[in-house]
């Protein structure tokens, strides 16, 4: 009975060159291959699609693969919606942004407006203050020289219609009211400023009965009355005179004192509107950042939608890709017995199922030791050789557990 043939892995050796490997080109293994890896199956079944793609294996996987092609046609019907919500969604945040920026630009124009109103203005309602107040003092000064000409007036019209008259006429009742008229008279005639030696008879002329009165008390009293009448005549031609003026003078007063209210007004409705106009434009820049940092967080999202939409095609187009090399690769015509090795060289590069491999190397060696004892053994040896060979089921057996 020969030895028993070495477990360890024969050396690399070149896939025999049958009609089966020439069919499977390289592409269409490669594509198998990424296709398996990526489907959402266990690992033993990737083994089993990957060592028998023309049996039972080839069967499922194009079941499997069937299935991610539903599964990544949706994921990516999925994805092109969400990219197509997200550009949409993306325009309309663009559009609020310009609509945004716009806004911001007006009232920050209409703020720069509204404050070099306000200054225009303040600038006018100082000025206007300050000439009525000017105004002001001026007419003060003028309105106390008419008030004393008023006065003055009064008084002379009053000594003359009174006192004067009473003493013309000589209806006093007793010594004091004749006293009290010619002291009346005597200081009127002192600020009329009439002559001195008027001034110093009027008293004696005035206080003697009018029937006791001498040519030169007469005279006197006459003098003093024309005097006394000339003054009042004088005093109301000036209060005439100065009449016109003085409400002229009011009128502009009066109107100084309106044009600097309503500049006051002005001003401060303006200040008001600036201060909404500022308020405005920070609102209208709050919302410009608003709308400029969702752009920027939309922009990010929209990047990764379109990522992961084009994550899904290239995963539909590898997963069709596959699809197409199963099916050459199934109409393709099976291996040779011998070709056994391919097989279990796919399952040793997807590293899935490492104990049916080492099952798959003893019984590859089996084969090749009934080969070499075939060259060398003589015919009595084939009893032998048939016992080796029928060892080998019970080794695929171990394979196919």
């Amino acid at each position: 009975r020969p030895p028993a043939p070495s477990l360890a892995r024969p050396a690399f050796r070149a896939r025999p060159t049958s009609l089966f490997v020439d069919t499977m080109s390289a592409a269409d293994i490669e594509a198998v291959r990424k296709a398996v890896q990526a489907v959402d199956v266990p690992s033993e079944a990737k083994a089993l699609f990957l060592s028998d793609l023309s049996g039972t294996g080839g069967v499922l996987l194009s079941a499997a693969l069937t299935d991610a092609q539903r599964k990544a046609a949706n994921e990516l019907r999925s994805a092109s919606e969400a990219v197509a919500a997200a550009d949409a969604e993306l325009a309309t945040c663009k559009e609020a942004l310009a609509e945004a920026e716009k806004q911001a630009e007006e009232t920050s124009v209409a703020a720069d407006e509204a404050k070099a109103k306000v200054t225009t203005l303040n600038k006018a309602a100082k000025e206007a203050d300050a000439e009525h107040k000017a105004a002001e003092r001026d007419g003060t000064a003028q309105a106390k020289y008419w008030a004393q000409l008023r006065e003055e007036h009064e008084k002379a019209s009053a000594i003359c219609d009174g006192s004067l008259k009473l003493l013309c006429e000589g209806g006093w009742i007793d010594e004091d009211v004749k006293a009290a008229s010619v002291q009346a008279v005597e200081s009127l005639l002192s600020d009329i400023g009439v002559e001195k030696v008027l001034a110093a008879a009027a008293p004696a002329a005035l206080g003697t009965a009018p029937d006791l009165r001498k040519p030169f008390d007469t005279m006197v009293v006459e003098g003093v009355t024309e005097c006394v009448a000339g003054k009042v005549n004088e005093l109301k031609m000036k209060i005439d005179e100065d009449s016109s003026a003085e409400r002229l003078a009011k009128a502009e007063l009066l109107g100084l004192w309106a044009i600097a209210a309503c500049s006051m007004d002005d001003a401060g409705k303006a200040g008001e509107a600036e201060v909404e106009a500022s308020a405005s434009n920070k609102r209208a820049h709050a919302d410009e950042g608003i709308a400029r940092k969702r752009l920027k967080t939309l922009t990010t999202r929209s990047t990764a939608l379109a990522t992961s939409k084009a994550t899904c095609e290239e995963a539909a187009d590898m997963i069709e890709e596959a699809t197409a090399a199963v099916e050459r690769l199934k109409a393709a015509p099976p291996p040779a017995a011998e070709e056994a090795p391919i097989a279990a060289a796919a399952e040793d590069e997807v590293e899935e199922a490492p104990m049916a491999a080492a099952a798959e190397d003893e019984v590859e060696e089996a084969p090749i030791a009934a080969a070499a004892e075939d060259e060398v053994e003589e015919a009595p040896m084939a009893a032998a050789v048939e016992d080796e060979v029928e060892e080998a089921p019970v080794a695929m057996e171990v394979e196919a557990s």
